[in-house]
């Protein structure tokens, strides 16, 4: 039946029967991928990141052994993506972190200077929302320019997105 908009009391409790239906997506596929072990990253070199293991991986997308999310069929749409990573090293000036999709098109990337967590460690971290289709596959490259070879640590990088629309 019909609420009329009179005087609805808001402290009543009512019965739901029906069926909600166009409220929103399932948010798959989604996947959290991590490094289990740390990575050298070469000093002005760009190193894909080797994010080897998972936490979750809603449809089997992610390629652990590849180090990168495939789209699925009927997965095409807007994703939201964020990578994140600790990096060992006390005088890096500059990290980029790139996000790559198909191996060529850069899909965004961000340089960040003088970051430091701690006494000797760098956090970056960058989230972006891209549209994808079906076999897309996207990737995450570092760069860092510290006049040595820097690490990217274990703990506290990860690779993350989830289907937000069609």
């Amino acid at each position: 039946s019909k609420i009329i908009a009179e005087s609805m009391d808001l402290t009543d409790t009512y019965a739901f029967t029906g069926t909600v239906t166009g409220a929103g997506e399932a948010n798959s596929p989604a996947f959290v991928a991590y490094a289990n072990a740390n990575q050298s990253i070469s000093d002005r070199t760009t190193t894909k990141v080797a994010f080897n293991a998972e936490h979750l991986d809603t449809d089997g997308a992610y390629d652990t052994s590849n180090y990168k999310f495939v789209v699925p069929s009927g997965g095409a749409g807007k994703y939201f993506l964020s990578a994140g990573f600790n990096s060992n090293g006390s005088t890096t000036t500059k990290v980029y972190i790139y996000i790559l999709v198909n191996n060529t098109a850069t899909v965004s990337s961000m340089r960040f200077e003088n970051i430091k967590y701690g006494d000797n460690d760098s956090f970056i971290q960058m989230n972006r929302i891209v549209t994808l289709a079906v076999a897309d596959y996207v990737e995450v490259y570092v760069r860092q320019e510290q006049g040595s070879t820097s690490s990217l640590q274990s703990d506290g990088s990860w690779f993350q997105g989830f289907k937000i629309s069609s």
